[in-house]
């Protein structure tokens, strides 16, 4: 439901060394954007870093593009392990 109910996005990764790499940070999430957010060029992110995402969401009645009316909870189901 990002796409619906975004409100901000942010990625990264931490290699072995514990050092950090920013990936994206999108401050205010726009439905219109969500395809258009690319790479100039591939990033090579190094072996065994771990990657991290953190994103929130509106899912108020004050969202003019959630589609639950009332809102509903919205739950995260891992898609890649």
């Amino acid at each position: 439901h990002m796409h619906q109910l975004g409100k901000d996005f942010k990625a990264y990764c931490v290699t072995q060394e514990k050092d950090t790499i920013p990936l994206i940070h999108i401050t205010q999430w726009d439905f219109n954007w969500q395809e258009f957010y690319v790479y100039p060029q591939l990033l090579k992110i190094p072996k065994g870093s771990t990657l991290y995402a953190f994103a929130h969401f509106d899912n108020t009645d004050k969202n003019p593009l959630n589609p639950f009316f009332p809102p509903q909870d919205v739950f995260f189901e891992r898609g890649m392990e």
